[in-house]
C-alpha cells in the first residue's frame, strides 16, 4: 500500500462527505432532520476510510490483525484512557491560553473567535443526538481514524521515510483536515502521541482507547462543562482570571513532554514494526 493511495482514498472520503452534505444542505428538511442527515455524511466518508483498504487493498483477517497489533493488558488500557483525558485537558487549556495571548493584543477580537463567551447557552442534546453522537465520536471516528491515520498511514511511512517522517507528515496532515482555525496546537500534539505511542507499542488498541476517552470527554465539556472557560470581555486579557486554565497548561504539558520522551526513546530502541516484535503492557 503506498503513500499515493492512501491519500487517494482520503480525497475520496473527503470528497463524499462534502458532496453528500452539500446535498442535503440544499434539501427543504427540518432543522432535525438536516442534522441527521449531516451525520449520515459523516458517516458514510468514514466508512470509506475502512471499507475500501480493507477491500480494494485486499486486507485479510490476517493483516488487520498485525495492523492492529499487540492487545493490551486492562491496565494498560486504563492507562490509555488517563492519556486520552490528558490529552483533553492540554486541548482545553490550550485554548485558554491562545485566548489570553490574543486579548493582549485584541480583546474583541479573542472573544469573538475564541467561544469562550459567557453569556452563550451549553450546547444541549436530546438523548437520540447522545446516542448519535456518541455512537459517532466515541465509536466510529476512534476506530476508522487510528485505523487509516496510525496503523496505515504511520505505517506505511514508517517502511519508507522513517519514524520521524511517518510522525511528522501524518500528523500534521491530521490537523490540517482537523481544526483549520482553533486548536492547532493540541490537535498537533494529540496526533504526534498517537503516532509515537501506535510505533512504540504496536497496539492500535491503546490508541483507539485514547481517542475515544478524548472524544468522550469533549462531549462532556460541551455539555455544558465549556462553560468552565466562560469568560467576559473585561477578564479575557488578565492572566489572573485564568490561573486554572494557566496551571492545568503547564501540569499537561510536562506530563505530555515525559510520554513524548518515552515513547520516542522506545521507538529507537526498535528493530522492525513495533507490532512483530513487542507487546505492550502498563509501565
Amino acid at each position: 500500500m503506498t503513500l499515493r493511495a492512501l491519500l487517494a482514498v482520503l480525497a475520496l472520503s473527503l470528497l463524499l462527505r462534502g458532496t453528500l452534505s452539500s446535498f442535503f444542505a440544499g434539501t427543504s428538511a427540518t432543522q432535525d432532520e438536516h442534522m441527521v442527515l449531516r451525520w449520515l455524511a459523516q458517516v458514510a466518508g468514514f466508512a470509506l476510510l475502512f471499507w475500501i483498504p480493507a477491500f480494494v487493498f485486499k486486507l485479510r483477517p490476517a493483516g488487520l490483525a498485525q495492523l492492529t497489533g499487540a492487545t493490551p493488558q486492562p491496565q494498560a488500557l486504563l492507562q490509555a484512557v488517563c492519556y486520552g483525558l490528558l490529552l483533553l485537558a492540554f486541548a482545553w487549556s490550550e485554548g485558554a491560553v491562545e485566548t489570553l495571548i490574543v486579548a493582549q493584543f485584541n480583546p474583541a477580537l479573542a472573544y469573538a473567535q475564541w467561544a469562550f463567551h459567557a453569556d452563550a447557552p451549553p450546547i444541549s442534546y436530546r438523548f437520540s443526538e447522545w446516542v448519535a453522537m456518541t455512537l459517532k465520536m466515541v465509536v466510529l471516528v476512534p476506530i476508522v481514524e487510528e485505523f487509516f491515520f496510525r496503523a496505515l498511514l504511520v505505517g506505511t511511512l514508517r517502511k519508507t521515510k522513517g519514524m520521524h517522517a511517518a510522525a511528522i507528515f501524518s500528523s500534521c496532515l491530521f490537523t490540517l483536515l482537523h481544526y483549520p482555525r482553533l486548536y492547532l496546537v493540541s490537535t498537533l500534539v494529540f496526533a504526534f502521541a498517537l503516532a509515537y505511542l501506535y510505533m512504540a507499542s504496536g497496539s492500535l488498541l491503546l490508541c483507539i482507547a485514547i481517542h475515544a476517552a478524548f472524544n468522550a470527554g469533549v462531549l462532556v465539556l460541551e455539555n455544558p462543562g465549556w462553560q468552565l472557560l466562560a469568560r467576559t470581555p473585561a477578564h479575557l486579557d488578565q492572566p489572573s482570571a485564568w490561573t486554572l486554565e494557566l496551571a492545568v497548561f503547564l501540569v499537561s504539558s510536562a506530563l505530555l513532554l515525559r510520554a513524548f520522551f518515552r515513547y520516542r526513546h522506545a521507538v529507537i530502541g526498535q528493530a522492525g514494526h513495533p507490532a512483530q516484535n513487542r507487546s505492550y503492557s502498563a509501565r
